[in-house]
C-alpha cells in the first residue's frame, strides 16, 4: 500500500509540474491551441517603437508561430512598443480588456488594430477598451483566416524606470475577455484562462487569470454595443 501511495503521488507531480514549473510560474496548457476559447489567453509583446504597426509594407504586424515568439521581457529604458495579444481561440465577436504599470511611465498612447467599433481608450494607467467586429473573426486553428496568436492593439510607452505592465479588467463593465461568435442569439463571453504580462528590465509574471474558466452570458459587455 505504501508503494502505491508513493507512486500515485510522483505520478501526480508529473502530470502539474510540466504546467507549473517555476514556482507557479509558467502556466501554459493549451498556449497554442484554439478550443472553444475556453483556453483563450492575453499576453503582452514589446517590439521597438516605429518598428511594427497595425500593417503594411513599412510596419508589418508581428507574426508569431509559438508562445516563444512572444517578447515578454524588454531591457532598454525609453520608448518602445507593446502589443496585446489573443491566442488559444476559436472565434472573437469582442474582446476587451484594461492595463496598468508604473505611475511615473507617465501616460500611453493606444492605436487599435483590430475592430470596427471601439469602446474606450487606454491612456491613463488602470483604463481598458473594449473592441467590436461586425463580423465573425475565427482562426485559422479552427478554419477561419485569423492568426492563431493574434497581436490585436499596440501602445506606445515611454519608459523610465523597471516595472512591469499589467493585464486587468477593463474598468467600464468590470470585466475581460472575449465574446465567441455562436451561437448568435446568445453569444458566449469567455474570461482569459491565464495571463501573461510585460516586464521591463525584470521578469514579467505570468500564470492564471482571476475569475478563469467562468464563461457567462455576455451581459454588460452586450450593453456597451447598444
Amino acid at each position: 500500500m505504501r508503494l502505491i501511495a508513493i507512486v500515485t503521488v510522483v505520478g501526480i507531480l508529473a502530470f502539474a509540474l510540466p504546467c507549473w514549473a517555476g514556482g507557479g510560474k509558467g502556466y501554459v496548457s493549451d498556449f497554442d491551441a484554439a478550443s472553444d476559447n475556453s483556453h483563450v489567453k492575453f499576453a503582452l509583446h514589446f517590439a521597438a517603437h516605429g518598428t511594427a504597426g497595425c500593417g503594411g509594407k513599412a510596419t508589418p504586424l508581428p507574426v508569431f508561430a509559438t508562445r516563444e515568439n512572444l517578447v515578454r521581457q524588454w531591457n532598454t529604458l525609453g520608448d518602445v512598443d507593446v502589443f496585446f495579444v489573443v491566442f488559444a481561440y476559436d472565434s472573437i465577436l469582442n474582446f476587451e480588456y484594461g492595463l496598468t504599470w508604473p505611475a511615473e511611465w507617465g501616460s500611453t498612447s493606444t492605436t487599435v488594430c483590430a475592430g470596427d467599433l471601439v469602446i474606450g481608450d487606454i491612456l491613463q494607467r488602470g483604463s481598458g477598451l473594449a473592441s467590436g467586429f461586425n463580423n465573425c473573426q475565427v482562426s485559422v486553428n479552427s478554419g477561419g483566416t485569423q492568426p492563431n496568436i493574434w497581436p490585436t492593439v499596440f501602445h506606445w510607452f515611454t519608459v523610465s524606470s523597471a516595472g512591469e505592465i499589467q493585464i486587468i479588467k477593463n474598468p467600464a463593465p468590470d470585466d475581460y475577455g472575449v465574446v465567441a461568435c455562436t451561437p448568435p442569439a446568445s453569444p458566449t463571453h469567455s474570461t482569459p484562462e491565464s495571463l501573461f504580462f510585460g516586464g521591463v528590465q525584470m521578469d514579467p509574471w505570468e500564470g492564471p487569470a482571476p475569475n478563469a474558466l467562468q464563461p457567462t452570458t455576455w451581459g454588460a459587455v452586450k450593453a456597451l454595443f447598444k
